[in-house]
């Protein structure tokens, strides 16, 4: 900003005769223009599908881990020598979030869980896969345990019917699973494994053009008990 001062004009004076003396009038100075120097250089164009990440991240179970092996899974054959025990794994996660390969990092010393923990494991496990520093998605690895505990004794089942509804993800996990009608629950209750298995639902369901897209399905399950005749 310029700042401008105004300066007090003089007063008129009486007019005074000069004499001038004959004289060349004073040659025009030529002024020589000088360039203006060039413009700055405009800022560099960002584009809009820039990634806004500019820090690494690492990977991140996008489901819980929680539901990747349940009581439900326990192997009969283990069951029946009553093997418990603690699998360490670790999971090699490809750029799209999915398990490559699974690795047992530390045994339980029983074959059967560990080698049930990887088919479960690598079955039902998603990811948000890591990033580098300009947040491309990179190849990585997830390390966890498993603590294989036999399961308390239950009640025998009842007959009877009940039907549930659950949504079935675009990446093919489960989610909001309910209760619709049942002898045993309250309509409209969530429900625990049973009946809703955290299973991966492969190939996932999709629209007209292909893209992967969430389904809400309904299953009834009915139950029944009949004698056994030797």
């Amino acid at each position: 900003m310029f700042a401008f001062t105004l300066l007090p004009l003089a007063m008129a004076a009486a007019p005074v005769t000069v004499p001038v003396a004959a004289h060349k009038p004073p040659s025009v100075p030529v002024i020589v223009s000088q360039p203006l120097p060039p413009p700055p250089p405009p800022p560099p164009f960002m584009s809009v599908t820039s990634r806004s990440r500019s820090n690494p991240a690492s990977v991140m179970p996008r489901n819980n881990p929680g539901t990747w092996v349940q009581t439900n899974d326990y192997p009969p054959e283990a069951l029946r020598n009553e093997t418990e025990g603690v699998v360490g794994f670790q999971l090699s996660i490809g750029k799209d979030g999915l398990v490559k390969d699974c690795q047992i990092s530390s045994s339980s010393g029983s074959p059967v869980l560990d080698q049930a923990t990887c088919k479960l494991v690598s079955m039902r496990a998603r990811f948000a896969a890591a990033t580098d520093a300009k947040g491309y998605p990179i190849e990585s690895s997830f390390s966890n345990r498993v603590r294989w505990v036999l399961p308390k004794d239950v009640e025998p089942p009842v007959e009877g019917v009940q039907q549930f509804s659950f949504i079935v993800e675009a990446d093919g996990t489960q989610t909001d699973c309910r209760i619709i009608q049942s002898k045993w629950g309250s309509a409209g209750q969530p429900v625990g494994p049973m009946p809703c298995r955290q299973i991966i639902i492969s190939p996932v369901y999709r629209d007209a053009k292909g893209n992967p897209i969430r389904k809400r399905v309904t299953m009834t399950e009915t139950t029944v008990i009949e004698d056994v005749k030797d």
